[in-house]
């Protein structure tokens, strides 16, 4: 209702937020819609597993945000990579399609996470999803600044961000409500298994919840690999393609 209440004012508007035109364009189109996967799965990953990092793990709030960093190292190794690599040849489509590949291994591997899962395998886990999302994440604003008018360049760059953020709220609140639901209905499971005064119990249910979270993460984030084929590669623009506006009698003098 929301949606249709937004498209709705957006095509009424003498200003909108976003040209609804805009989505007529194919680089557009598919390119936020892998923004919004991305934003899906990657919110999904930082609110849940410091989440896991401390109630299950019983880390510190300091220790679990550390141990978020090889995602971060990953994201700047690829992203700086595929920048300098995308401005040499002008092409960008495979980084895409590879990159939602690796995001999608990576959350596959990250359905296996156990309570006793120690540091360095879920640093490599993290590291597997930070390089697939660095590989395209900044490549898809790329591919709409290069795919819009000049005149909606700041609208679509724009357009990506919002909807990577979407994509977070509405990951993070179906995902979260995965979690929960998997974690009550096991719960009862573990504690015949530990005790029903037994804080193992809790464990084993929470780290079950969040593994069927990031279950159903998968065929999200296997579907912006799908969705990458279909992203149209366009010639990048070059400085000789930016029309120079002549200066004003006012600047002259």
């Amino acid at each position: 209702a929301l949606l249709g209440a937004f498209v709705w004012w957006e095509r009424r508007a003498a200003e909108p937020i976003i040209p609804l035109r805009l989505f007529r364009n194919s680089v557009f189109a598919v390119s936020n819609t892998l923004a919004f996967i991305t934003g899906t799965v990657m919110f999904g990953a930082l609110i849940f597993l410091p989440l896991y990092l401390q109630s299950v793990r019983g880390v510190s709030p300091t220790i679990s945000g550390l141990r978020l960093l090889p995602m971060l190292a990953g994201v700047l190794l690829t992203s700086i990579g595929s920048g300098q690599l995308v401005s040499r040849w002008g092409r960008y489509k495979g980084f895409v399609i590879a990159g939602t590949l690796i995001l999608t291994l990576g959350v596959a591997v990250m359905t296996q996470i156990t309570v006793t899962t120690s540091a360095w395998p879920l640093a490599g886990m993290l590291f597997i999803v930070g390089l697939g999302l660095g590989l395209f994440m900044q490549i898809l604003v790329v591919a709409v600044q290069n795919a819009v008018p000049l005149s909606d360049m700041g609208v679509g760059t724009a357009s990506v961000t919002f909807f990577r953020t979407l994509g977070g709220a509405v990951g993070s609140a179906v995902l979260g409500a995965v979690l929960i639901l998997k974690e009550t209905s096991s719960l009862p499971h573990y504690q015949h298994i530990y005790g029903a005064s037994s804080p193992v119990a809790v464990h084993h249910a929470f780290t079950f919840g969040m593994d069927q979270a990031f279950v159903y993460a998968l065929p999200v984030a296997a579907l912006s690999f799908v969705l990458s084929f279909l992203l149209r590669e366009v010639r990048l623009r070059s400085g000789s393609d930016v029309p120079r506006s002549s200066p004003t009698p006012e600047a002259l003098v």
